[in-house]
């Protein structure tokens, strides 16, 4: 992501970093949808996967080999470290303190949440956990649109309340309330990730 951001041009930057994002997101919540399919699916989902990846694979290795032999550069390599601009550094912190319960939960969902669906539903069905994976992604995506209207203050405090709410939900749901609460712990796991 940070390679992209830093191929854009001045003025694209902000823009550039959304798209990155927003793709790596994207991608994030295709990947459990696509396996739920091809798990609830196919005879034989794990032979599947790997065909699919095998195709996906060449297809790379094609478009790298079509790719222009291109020099960038000339000298001895120096690698680049990334930094934070010291005006920017308070939200960086932020940033991270934020993020880091929407990874968490996003990845608590993405681990665990077959066998929850299992044990609230009492149904053991991948094209479920595929979805409410998928639908906790394309939330994270649209948050993302929608944050760039409000302050990083306002950001972070709806982050907050997202990650109370979100907890409040998964318990709700493991101490026999309705299923509604799994996927709601889902949702809104997504939007404090976005």
């Amino acid at each position: 992501m940070a390679n992209v951001v830093a191929h854009a041009a001045p003025q694209r930057r902000q823009f550039a970093s959304l798209m990155a994002s927003v793709a790596m997101v994207a991608g994030v919540g295709m990947g459990p949808l696509l396996a739920g399919v091809i798990a609830h699916y196919c005879p034989n989902p794990i032979h599947t996967v790997f065909r699919i990846e095998i195709v996906i694979l060449s297809l790379a290795l094609i478009a790298l080999f079509c790719q222009k032999n291109l020099k960038l550069g000339v000298g001895a390599f120096l690698p680049r470290i990334p930094t934070v601009p010291q005006k920017n550094i308070e939200v960086v912190i932020l940033g991270v303190a934020f993020f880091g319960p929407g990874l968490t939960s996003t990845s608590f969902i993405l681990s665990l949440g077959p066998k929850l669906i299992e044990s609230i539903l009492r149904a053991n069905n991948s094209l479920i956990a595929g979805c409410m994976a998928f639908s906790m992604f394309s939330v994270a995506v649209a948050v993302q649109f929608l944050a760039r209207r409000v302050s990083n203050h306002q950001v972070f405090a709806t982050s907050g309340l997202s990650t109370a709410c979100s907890m409040l939900c998964v318990w709700l749901a493991l101490v026999g309330e309705p299923p509604l609460w799994l996927v709601a712990f889902a949702l809104l796991a997504g939007a404090v990730r976005g």
